[in-house]
């Protein structure tokens, strides 16, 4: 039953790192948390906190840092304080999110935030279960050339969606990696992309 739950949960959604092979959901599907520093201190710094798993500086004017926080382990507000700083929940795969923050840390990513587009629509219709399907397999396809690191949908319902990370050679490339989303082709999806490196 909590495995039906889920899956109609990530169908809903509209960013999902489905395994490659068989099209299902990953079975070490995980809650964490992901904390976006939006203003701080110009001397303010991550603290070195075990529920970390991995955070860096975004170069960018919107949004100054984000950290994926281990969901069961929170301490948010030790993470937060001296910040503006929103925290959201968020799923991936606990074997690749481990994965990323061993073998991609003090490198330069790009972090996609997926977000509601102007043909958003909350219902499920024929026609939104086969843009899904497409949209998923394309993260599998991008996964597979070794573009796509990480992915996974926010799970709170707001315009926020799901998230990217990209190894790419420039912000432009990372652009057209987007560009091949089916649901941001059909402006169901718009993103943001962001230059992120992870320590």
């Amino acid at each position: 039953m909590q495995r039906l739950l889920l899956a109609l949960t990530l169908l809903a959604l509209p960013v999902f790192a489905q395994n490659p092979k068989t099209g299902e959901p990953p079975s070490d599907m995980a809650e964490y948390q992901m904390i976006l520093i939006r203003t701080m201190p110009d001397e303010w710094q991550f603290p070195r906190a075990k529920n970390i798993v991995v955070a860096g500086p975004i170069d960018d004017t919107k949004l100054r840092a984000v950290a994926i926080v281990d969901a069961t382990r929170p301490e948010t507000d030790a993470l937060t304080s001296g910040a503006k700083a929103e925290v959201h929940p968020w799923m991936t795969s606990k074997k690749t999110l481990a994965e990323f923050a061993t073998k991609h840390v003090n490198q330069k990513h790009y972090l996609v935030f997926l977000m509601r587009g102007d043909k958003w629509t909350p219902e499920v219709t024929p026609e939104t279960e086969e843009l899904q399907k497409r949209h998923l397999a394309n993260i599998g396809k991008l996964h597979q050339q070794g573009k796509l690191l990480l992915a996974g949908p926010f799970t709170d319902n707001g315009v926020l969606r799901g998230i990217f990370v990209l190894k790419a050679d420039s912000l432009e490339q990372a652009k057209e990696y987007c560009s091949t989303d089916p649901s941001v082709q059909a402006g169901r999806l718009i993103v943001d992309v962001l230059p992120w490196t992870v320590h």
